[in-house]
């Protein structure tokens, strides 16, 4: 995702870094590399500094960046730890703030105000059968051959907590085609 667009999508929810960020929760579903997280974290720290918080404690308080692939996994802990002492933010470990492992099977214990992202396009007949088997059981939104990420919006709808914003950049397929009929 284009850091244009990622800064986009971060000001139409107001996580601008000119606004106290200090409580804000949020969740990247599946953060790949990290270019949300960067720019999330960014506009955390300068809020730190803008409205006297704690940055550490903020970030592991409110933030929550999941990717299940284990090689962007690495990419994004590996560059987070570089943006960190950059920053002299050395007393922050990514991995209190970054998870490896799949979203959708997630349990989290909290709600978010905000659900961000680029959710993953993976067409139905590449999803494996047993993950399929499991994702209709669990989201009534799989329907038929529906693309992964119509999960994605239904679990993010689920951990928002009330007056909370969802915002994902994706295929508009689903406003029109039959699987995209329970989400819509």
């Amino acid at each position: 995702t284009s850091s244009i667009v990622v800064q986009y999508m971060l000001d139409e929810v107001g996580y601008k870094n000119d606004t106290d960020l200090q409580f804000v929760r949020l969740v990247e579903p599946a953060a790949g590399a990290g270019e949300y997280a960067f720019e999330i974290v960014d506009r955390l720290l300068i809020s730190s500094k803008s409205f006297d918080f704690n940055f550490v404690a903020a970030c592991r308080q409110n933030l929550v960046f999941v990717e299940q692939d284990e090689k962007s996994y690495g990419k994004l802990i590996s560059r987070l730890r570089a943006f960190l002492d950059n920053h002299g933010v050395g007393e922050l470990r990514p991995d209190e703030i970054c998870i490896c492992d799949n979203f959708l099977k997630l349990e989290f214990h909290t709600k978010f105000d905000l659900v961000i992202g680029n959710p993953p396009y993976i067409r139905h007949e590449l999803i494996s059968g047993t993950d399929k088997a499991w994702y209709r059981m669990t989201y009534k939104t799989f329907k038929f051959r529906a693309d992964l990420y119509i999960a994605f919006f239904e679990r993010g709808l689920q951990l928002l907590c009330e007056n909370g914003q969802l915002s994902f950049i994706c295929s508009n397929r689903w406003l029109t085609n039959q699987y995209g009929a329970a989400l819509r």
